[in-house]
């Protein structure tokens, strides 16, 4: 097998986006002669692989998922290869750059409501976890179709997430209540977090009065 090079098409490899959850691109089916997994390596170390089928046209179109998000570091280079045997040929690789978008945009003490997708690749669907008052409360997949995403923008059509408290929250005791959303497995947190449902003051606000 050759040892081809980052992003050409005449060596039979594209890789278009990498990041902490995957790597996608395409290459020539020919290259896949004998393979028995793709694999994504950083630092010599094995963080993502897919066994491949043979495709029905000259390429395979792959987005191959992250399973070792902590090895990861923004910049680094995530590497393709190819294990073919006893043997690992590096196939390319492109520097890691997540591109992350997404947003709260309804909470209360039953439900929370949001969106979320990797810019990279919107068709792998993003896990998001509800934190309510700095605690867990579960996970939720971020794969509902919604007509204002499609407008919005039709790639994160299918991002949207919804996370029902069971039970629902108890809001008549007086403290602060906070939902924060984040993408599971990191620091990255949607827009809109926190979302307050309660909040309490311990001293009167004074507002300002702004004359015409």
């Amino acid at each position: 097998m050759p040892n081809t090079s980052i992003g050409s098409f005449d060596l039979g490899v594209r890789l278009t986006s990498a990041d902490r959850f995957q790597m996608s691109g395409e290459l020539d089916s020919s290259l896949l002669e004998g393979v028995d997994r793709l694999l994504l390596m950083a630092g010599g170390l094995a963080v993502g692989q897919l066994v491949p089928s043979r495709p029905d046209g000259p390429k395979l179109v792959f987005c191959i998922p992250v399973h070792d998000r902590d090895a990861l570091q923004e910049g680094e280079i995530l590497h393709l290869a190819a294990a073919k045997g006893g043997e690992v040929v590096t196939l390319g690789g492109l520097p890691i750059a997540t591109r992350i978008t997404g947003a709260l945009d309804r909470c209360n003490e039953a439900l929370v409501r949001g969106w979320a997708a990797n810019l990279n690749c919107p068709g792998y669907p993003l896990e998001i976890e509800v934190l309510l008052n700095g605690r867990s409360q579960g996970v939720v997949t971020a794969d509902r179709t919604r007509s204002d995403l499609q407008r919005m923008e039709k790639r994160v059509a299918a991002t949207g997430f919804l996370f029902k408290f069971t039970p629902p929250i108890d809001v008549s005791a007086a403290v602060p209540l906070e939902v924060t959303a984040r993408v599971r497995g990191t620091d990255i947190v949607l827009a809109n977090s926190p979302w307050w449902i309660r909040r309490s003051y311990d001293v009167l606000p004074v507002l300002t009065v702004h004359h015409d």
